[in-house]
C-alpha cells in the first residue's frame, strides 16, 4: 500500500469511528388511553453508562395557574419555582406513595424559590399550591439527557411521542405516569413494541413504540 493509500485507509477509519461516536436514533410511538387520562407523565431513556449531565427543572405560575404540567430534573440538579404571577404562592409535595415531601414556602409576587432535586431518583410526584388548592402540576427527579413530557387533555386519548438524537447504545425506556405501574422495555434500533397501560389493576390503554 502506498504511502497516499495509506492516508487515504487512515482518514477513513477516522471518519467511521467519529460516525459511529455519534450515532443516534429516534423513538417515537403512540400513547392511547382507554377512558380519562392523568395530568401528563415522563418518557425517558436511561444512560447506559450512568453518566447524565445536569438539567434543572424550572416552572413558572401566571393566573393562579402553573405554566406546565410536567417538569423534570435530573439528580442532583436545581428546581427553579418563578413567580410571575400577580399573586403570592406556596409550592408544596406530600407525597406519600414515593416518599417525597417539601414545602418552598412563600414565593411572592415576581420573586423565585430555588429547591434541590435530592429526593428518590426516577420518581414524578404531585406539587400544589397552599393558597391556590386548584394548582397541580407535576415534578420528576429523572436521571436521563434524553426524555419527553408528556401533558395529556381531558377529552382527548390519542398522542404522538417522539424523543430524537437518543444514543444508540441507550436501550432502555421508561414510562411513568402517576399512579400507573411503571413501564420499562429493551428497545434497540429497529425494533418495535407495544404494552399495556395498568392503572390499580386495570388495562388503562396502550403505548406503542419503534426506534429508528
Amino acid at each position: 500500500m502506498g504511502t497516499s493509500s495509506f492516508k487515504d485507509f487512515l482518514y477513513l477509519v477516522l471518519a467511521l469511528s467519529l460516525s459511529a461516536g455519534t450515532m443516534a436514533d429516534t423513538i417515537s410511538g403512540k400513547i392511547t388511553f382507554v377512558k380519562r387520562p392523568p395530568l401528563g407523565g415522563v418518557l425517558y431513556v436511561k444512560s447506559a453508562n450512568g453518566s447524565v449531565n445536569n438539567i434543572d427543572a424550572s416552572i413558572d405560575q401566571i393566573d393562579k395557574k402553573f405554566t406546565a404540567k410536567v417538569v423534570v430534573g435530573t439528580p442532583n440538579s436545581t428546581a427553579i419555582f418563578n413567580n410571575s404571577d400577580a399573586n403570592d404562592h406556596n409550592i408544596f409535595v406530600n407525597d406519600l406513595d414515593s416518599n417525597v415531601s417539601f414545602d418552598v414556602g412563600l414565593i411572592p409576587s415576581g420573586s423565585k424559590a430555588t429547591l434541590p432535586i435530592d429526593w428518590k431518583s426516577e420518581t414524578l410526584v404531585r406539587m400544589g399550591c397552599k393558597i391556590h388548592p386548584k394548582m397541580k402540576a407535576y415534578i420528576g427527579n429523572i436521571p436521563s439527557n434524553h426524555f419527553a413530557t408528556l401533558e395529556f387533555e381531558k377529552k382527548v386519548k390519542e398522542y404522538d411521542i417522539k424523543i430524537d438524537n437518543v444514543p444508540t447504545e441507550n436501550s432502555k425506556v421508561v414510562l411513568r405516569l402517576p399512579k400507573y405501574d411503571p413501564v420499562e422495555v429493551d428497545l434497540n434500533k429497529g425494533g418495535s413494541i407495544t404494552v399495556e397501560l395498568i392503572r390499580k389493576g386495570k388495562i388503562r390503554g396502550s403505548i406503542s413504540l419503534q426506534r429508528s
